[in-house]
């Protein structure tokens, strides 16, 4: 039995990603937007990647163990996130946009606080970075 996990990115700037899983199904979605009420938001600017002046790199990316599903086959997720100025995935700012399979939405969304990027810069200063990628598992026999 052999796992493949391939990631479809939308932009350069993080293809150095080796394995990160993103994602949350309707129920989840709303199970995590209801751990965010009563949180400050950060109401400054999201950039694009394109609006950077460098390609954000890859510090910090969940492990395989991390990612592991044994009960997800085959699974796509599309899903938009924030990098904050710190590098990191800002908390309840991952929301899915497509889904195929609840459960690899679940251990998607799950391994963003393990992801780690450079800080994004915009004309020097560090910024709010959006992202949006699609994160697929495939298992072959």
């Amino acid at each position: 039995l052999g796992i493949r996990i391939r990631f479809y990115m939308n932009a350069a700037a993080l293809r150095t990603l080796a394995f990160l899983v993103v994602g949350a199904s309707s129920h989840l979605q709303a199970q995590h937007d209801s751990t965010c009420v009563g949180q400050l938001q950060d109401t400054t600017h999201i950039y694009d990647e394109s609006d950077l002046d460098s390609v954000l790199q890859v510090r910090q990316s969940p492990s395989s163990s991390q990612l592991a599903n044994r009960k997800v086959v085959n699974a796509r997720s599309e899903v938009e996130f924030v990098i904050g100025r710190d590098g990191r995935v800002e908390p309840c700012s991952a929301h899915v946009i497509q889904e195929t399979d609840a459960r690899w939405s679940q251990t998607v969304i799950t391994a963003l606080k393990h992801f780690r990027t450079t800080i994004g810069r915009h004309n020097g200063l560090p910024v709010r970075v959006r992202i949006r990628q699609t994160y697929s598992k495939q298992v072959s026999p």
